[in-house]
């Protein structure tokens, strides 16, 4: 599947020293427009928000690391029946290919290291990069979630994507 070096590629936990770089990438206008919630967040809202998070047990936050550079940003969070929803960026300026190695190494750390059964991934419908990228990890199109409401904002349609480890494992075989 991929041709760098696993030794060049790292999934590590988000610290508290990531804060500022991932709060930079996630208010960047092209991350923000593929989010669930648009507008710019703020330090404070930040902060409260990964306080919050790293209490959650099924929470997992990961930065991609690639020749020990942050490019990218995970999270996963689990339910108690093996699955997980995860949502991810890359950093703006992020190396060419960050984004096939971010998915790989995340799905590889949900199936292995979080031993989740599924993984889903939602879309919003006008994000047909994200779209293209689920389907070329092996994801299949589940459902369709119409005018999807997060909080009081109508977020619009999202597709729901579904991975199963089976499918993950079979793919990593061929590819192999």
């Amino acid at each position: 599947m991929t041709t760098t070096p696993a030794s060049a590629v790292r999934l590590r936990a988000m610290m508290d020293a990531d804060l500022e770089l991932v709060l930079t990438w996630r208010n960047h206008p092209d991350v923000r427009h593929h989010m669930y919630t648009q507008n710019e967040i703020s330090s404070e809202e930040h902060s409260r928000w990964f306080k919050t998070a790293c209490a959650d047990p099924l929470r997992h936050l990961l930065i991609l690391e690639v020749d020990a550079e942050p490019q990218g940003y995970v999270n996963f969070q689990c339910n108690d029946v093996r699955g997980a929803v995860w949502g991810f960026y890359l950093a703006p300026l992020a190396v060419k290919g960050s984004g096939r190695l971010l998915g790989e190494a995340a799905i590889d750390y949900a199936f292995g290291k979080l031993d989740l059964d599924v993984v889903w991934g939602e879309v919003l419908f006008d994000n047909l990069a994200s779209q293209k990228f689920h389907l070329r990890q092996g994801f299949v199109l589940e459902s369709i979630l119409l005018e999807k409401v997060i909080g009081e904002r109508k977020v619009g349609n999202v597709f729901r994507y579904l991975l199963t480890r089976d499918t993950w494992q079979a793919l990593k075989r061929t590819a192999e």
